[in-house]
């Protein structure tokens, strides 16, 4: 699929783009092309938005109170989009549950710069729009977003 999106051109069909969450680290671990690929494809930052900061934080960080969310955002069997979410269970003050939403690769004791979607520069204009559609897809997961450094 790398070589698909190196050559796709023209304007996003918004008939045909359909959001999915990845909610597993197996799934997560076998769009590793197909993020990389789409990284060569985007302007994110190369290192900071890439599958492998995101696998290792996850391996390293994640804990029974994480639940990883990845929207991805397809045309077809094009990955056009990637917004790398997970929610942290907390409590305030020992009592009130909160659910965060934030971004994968911050939270614990690291705080990145330059996290956040990565999407291909043919689909650029959407961005906007397609983080809208990502949280309203989660929105019954998550108390408080906590997005920091996009």
């Amino acid at each position: 699929m790398s070589n698909m999106s190196a050559t796709l051109t023209g304007n996003v069909d918004d008939a045909r783009v359909q959001f999915s969450v990845i909610r597993e680290p197996g799934a997560m671990a076998g769009l590793r092309e197909e993020w990389q690929a789409l990284l060569q494809q985007s302007s994110a930052n190369p290192l900071f938005c890439s599958w492998e900061l995101a696998d290792i934080f996850w391996r390293h960080y994640a804990d029974d109170r994480c639940a990883l969310r990845v929207v991805c955002v397809r045309e077809g069997r094009q990955l056009l989009a990637i917004f790398p979410f997970y929610i942290r269970q907390r409590r305030i003050l020992r009592v009130l549950p909160v659910r965060t939403l934030l971004w994968l690769g911050s939270g614990g004791d690291t705080s990145p710069d330059y996290l956040g979607a990565v999407v291909h520069t043919r689909a650029s204009q959407h961005l906007g729009d397609w983080f809208v559609e990502a949280l309203t897809l989660l929105r019954d997961e998550f108390d408080v977003a906590e997005l920091r450094d996009m």
